[in-house]
């Protein structure tokens, strides 16, 4: 669990920025041409913060979280626009379950996907988790569901709350509002994809696979950790815990740093959670922002906090050599976290790795949904 305020200091995210020097230098300079800054209005929009810390002990624990409601209705439309006659390609929306439990912007509400399913021979699914600035669907539908089809593989591409359709219109391209924005997105996608998951069951398509890239990588990780059966992920370009990305990686330097520590005052809704920080007895002028955030991201992303995969054999996490993005100064993921997994290292940074290894990405999948294949055979 989360470790105590007091032990985690300003020095500490010194020391990282030091390391960052290390790191790739695409990463830097990629980073100076990103114009995107991070919660320019505080810590929660509204209640949000306070909701989701209430529901975050369900999502941590999925016995407690598989009782939970997910069987939304789908609305499915053709995509007119895909002239493959051996595949059905359609568009789907349905109500995020996330909306029974917080309030959601209107634009959030609905959760939208793309997908495209073999019509001979689909025995696997795969769920594509977006990425940061990944809006809509084109991308992850051109790099990665049009070649799995040549593998009888089928795809599903979710959007993410606040991006592309569920952007709401008063945000500025990716960049969120809120810390609160962050958490909602993850614990909505992590419904989100439990809903899909049924879609597929129900619809005798195979077996599900998560993955992502970047934060999508890690919010595939998060949803995976919820499911009540052996299944196969491979989260690509991300870790263990978003704490140190927000803190100590590049994207440190698009904090609105400020703003944060100006808005410390209003976060009494932390006061419940005292092994977090307890404002009752500690002077929100004497916080940092920084540590705040570590801690609040720590106890809220960090998958050790979480169920344990039911079969970590069936991970395997790609990672980069030399990412500035996301730091892995932290718990192992594949040997303390889920051991069993399977780790893959590539050269180079974090942009490298996103615009140089779409094959490496691919191929992980492959991977592990033949390692699924190998280990459950009886499933087939």
């Amino acid at each position: 669990m989360v470790s105590q305020l007091s032990l985690v200091t300003d020095e500490m995210f010194h020391d990282a920025a030091f390391t960052l020097k290390e790191a790739s230098h695409l990463d830097r300079v990629f980073r100076h041409l990103n114009l995107t800054q991070l919660f320019i209005k505080g810590w929660s929009d509204g209640s949000a913060l306070a909701s989701f810390l209430n529901l975050l002990p369900l999502l941590q624990n999925r016995n407690e979280f598989v009782k939970l409601p997910m069987d939304e209705k789908l609305i499915l439309n053709k995509d007119k626009s895909e002239k493959n006659d051996s595949v059905d390609s359609f568009f789907g929306s349905f109500k995020s379950p996330l909306n029974s439990f917080m309030h959601l912007r209107k634009e959030v509400r609905p959760s939208h996907f793309w997908a495209t399913i073999p019509k001979h021979g689909c025995k696997t699914v795969v769920i594509h988790f977006a990425g940061t600035g990944d809006h809509f669907f084109w991308r992850r539908k051109v790099s990665f569901a049009r070649p799995l089809l040549t593998h009888e593989v089928g795809s599903i591409v979710i959007e993410n709350p606040f991006y592309g359709l569920r952007k709401p219109k008063d945000q500025f391209r990716s960049q969120l509002r809120y810390v609160s924005d962050l958490l909602v997105m993850g614990s909505a996608l992590v419904m989100e994809a439990n809903v899909l998951i049924k879609y597929i069951e129900r619809q005798e398509l195979g077996f599900p696979c998560l993955t992502g890239i970047s934060l999508g990588g890690y919010t595939c990780s998060l949803a995976a950790t919820t499911l009540p059966k052996a299944t196969p992920v491979a989260p690509c370009l991300s870790w263990t815990t978003s704490s140190n990305v927000y803190t100590q990686g590049i994207l440190s330097t698009v904090v609105k740093w400020p703003v944060l520590q100006q808005t410390i005052p209003q976060l009494s809704s932390f006061t419940q959670f005292p092994d977090l920080c307890n404002l009752n007895t500690i002077s929100p002028e004497s916080i940092s922002a920084k540590v705040l955030l570590f801690h609040l991201l720590e106890r809220a992303t960090h998958l050790g906090n979480y169920s344990c995969l039911v079969d970590p054999r069936l991970a395997t996490v790609v990672v980069a050599k030399d990412d500035a993005y996301i730091p892995r100064n932290t718990n192992d993921l594949t040997t303390e976290v889920w051991p069993g997994a399977e780790k893959i290292e590539l050269n180079g940074g974090h942009i490298e790795g996103i615009f140089r290894h779409t094959q490496s990405f691919i191929d992980a999948i492959l991977l592990t949904i033949n390692r699924f294949k190998r280990l459950y055979s009886a499933y087939q």
